[in-house]
């Protein structure tokens, strides 16, 4: 019975003084693609500002990486100079 009413409404043509105009309509969609656009633009900005963040903390880990592996290469294979790494107390 539900279905029958939904059928029937849908069947009626709403009546010509209902319906919005077309210059309203455009207008919607203009107003609709111009927050679109907006959203978008906000979107990139903060994926740009993330980009960068995320460059800087990839320089940042490499140059720890870098710094670590010289001072291992200083001071001997895994940093087992003069006794001082645990696997050398055994």
């Amino acid at each position: 019975m539900y279905e029958a009413l939904i059928t029937d409404r849908r069947r009626q043509p709403a009546p010509y003084s209902d319906a919005p105009s077309p210059e309203l309509l455009l207008a919607n969609q203009i107003e609709a693609t111009r927050v679109q656009l907006e959203d978008a633009r906000s979107c990139l900005r903060d994926a740009r500002r993330r980009v960068v963040q995320l460059e800087e903390a990839l320089t940042h880990w490499e140059r720890l990486a870098t710094q670590i592996l010289a001072r291992r290469e200083r001071e001997g294979i895994n940093g087992r100079r003069n006794g001082n790494h645990p696997a050398s107390a055994r």
